[in-house]
């Protein structure tokens, strides 16, 4: 089995683990220190601890993923790290009583048009943080080459969002994009959606966070405690 399968399988192993038609309820997931990677032009490194999919919510669940690496390297490749992540289709994706351990978690990709994607605490379309706690110091997202892109969540909701009651901290937390038109967006305690977005009653700490890209062309954006 050549490497990206190998990635790949690691990824659907970890999800399947804790997910259940969409669901994770109730329980524990520990995988730290955990390692996943893809070499060859065009790989695909996933890695997935305490995901869920389809209309999908975390409730009273805790995800120990302190460590975790995730790495894909070269042209073209892309890592995608998800921790304690919940996506969906429609009005009922949630992570509700929720720890999120992801200190020093990194995810990184290498080479030209190489693609990072980190998500920490994250729930997106129609969502909800409810009494969450993210712990992310230290996280780093890395994607280096031409035309490189780098995106780093921390405990974001997109949607018909609402983060509450959520301590989310990244003191530390980086994200970068080196060569010539990468592009690096860093997205800290942040909701995005249609309408009716609202930060209410949290705290958000991100003391130290760094967003970077480097070379000519190049563009980043930093969103720390935003509602857009």
């Amino acid at each position: 089995m050549n490497p990206s399968k190998i990635s790949l399988a690691v990824s659907l192993i970890l999800a399947a683990s804790g997910a259940m038609a969409g669901e994770i309820i109730m329980s524990s997931i520990s995988a730290d220190n955990t390692r996943n990677e893809a070499m060859a032009s065009q790989s695909d490194a996933r890695q997935s601890i305490g995901m869920a999919d389809g209309n999908a919510r975390l409730f009273n669940t805790t995800v120990f993923a302190t460590g975790a690496r995730n790495l894909a390297k070269g042209e073209g490749s892309k890592a995608t790290q998800n921790i304690g992540f919940a996506r969906g289709s429609g009005f009922q994706t949630v992570l509700a009583t929720v720890e999120v351990h992801a200190q020093g978690a990194t995810n990184t990709a290498r080479g030209p048009r190489s693609t990072a994607d980190q998500d920490i605490g994250v729930a997106k379309d129609g969502a909800v943080l409810k009494n969450v706690n993210v712990h992310a110091q230290g996280a780093r997202n890395d994607a280096g080459g031409s035309e490189s892109v780098a995106r780093q969540q921390i405990g974001m909701a997109t949607g018909l969002t609402k983060i509450q009651y959520t301590n989310i901290t990244a003191n530390g937390a980086s994200n970068s994009a080196g060569g010539a038109k990468a592009t690096a967006v860093q997205q800290i305690g942040v909701v995005g959606g249609h309408f009716s977005n609202q930060i209410d009653n949290s705290n958000i700490t991100a003391n130290n966070a760094i967003n970077a890209a480097g070379g000519s062309g190049s563009n980043a954006e930093q969103r720390i405690g935003a509602v857009r």
